[in-house]
């Protein structure tokens, strides 16, 4: 009876599940910011004889940029993707708490747990107080 129950309750929560796939917008990588009239296409070295006292590299600004992008875009695909982990680890736990739930449901129990077991005992344990005390009672006043 239990199990038909259960079977029942499964069917019935799985037909009315929700097969939809949540909405999910990919982060698009930003475009290549193209260097400006007048700045350099690449780095370029700067050696400590031309007015410096330490080696340097001239970098366009438009490589900073792009830089900047990336690190942007990157913090919001890590922003993202912990929102998605975080919702997928709630419906892991959500459903190993189901599973074992159910599995202590569908397993059978000891002979000693079951409920007529537990009545049949009741009865035949009062029944045999009742006897008892009686015959205890009719030996104290002579009956016996």
């Amino acid at each position: 009876m239990t199990t038909t129950m259960i079977a029942i309750l499964l069917l019935l929560t799985s037909a009315l599940a929700d097969e939809t796939q949540p909405s999910f917008t990919p982060i698009v990588r930003p475009k290549r910011i193209e260097p400006h009239l007048g700045d350099c296409a690449k780095k370029i070295g700067l050696p400590a004889e031309t007015s410096r006292d330490c080696d340097s590299i001239s970098v366009p600004p438009a490589i900073y940029a792009d830089l900047y992008a990336d690190r942007e875009w990157a913090l919001a695909l890590k922003d993202q993707y912990r929102n998605d982990i975080a919702q997928l680890r709630a419906e892991s736990r959500w459903k190993d708490q189901q599973i074992l739930y159910l599995e202590d449901q569908l397993q059978p129990k000891p002979w000693y747990q079951r409920p007529g077991v537990k009545i049949g005992g009741g009865m035949i344990l009062g029944s045999g107080l009742a006897i008892a005390v009686s015959y205890s009672l009719s030996f104290a006043y002579g009956g016996g």
